[in-house]
């Protein structure tokens, strides 16, 4: 792994498939806290529960920072921890 402590905006950064991403912003909140869907009710009735980052990896750390990425070419912003990306293309 490269050392990802250094993220810097617009920087390039892979993941374990090799697809490239663009770095937005590295955040300071952790991945057990940082909520990227909210909860949902209807009529009294949760629809979704509040996901956050660590809720969608749980593979990795719950205490890791937060990267916010765009994937390339699609464009889509992604929230991931950040010792799920890696600096170099391997």
């Amino acid at each position: 792994m490269s050392d990802v402590e250094d993220l810097e905006y617009g920087q390039r950064v892979y993941d374990g498939d090799r697809t490239q991403y663009i770095v937005v912003e590295v955040l300071d909140e952790i991945a057990s806290e940082y909520i990227v869907k909210p909860e949902v009710k209807d009529r009294g009735h949760t629809i979704y529960k509040e996901k956050t980052v660590a809720d969608f990896n749980s593979e990795y750390p719950a205490d890791d920072r937060v990267v916010a990425i765009k994937e390339q070419p699609s464009g889509r912003t992604l929230y991931w921890p950040i010792s799920r990306v890696e600096t170099e293309f391997k």
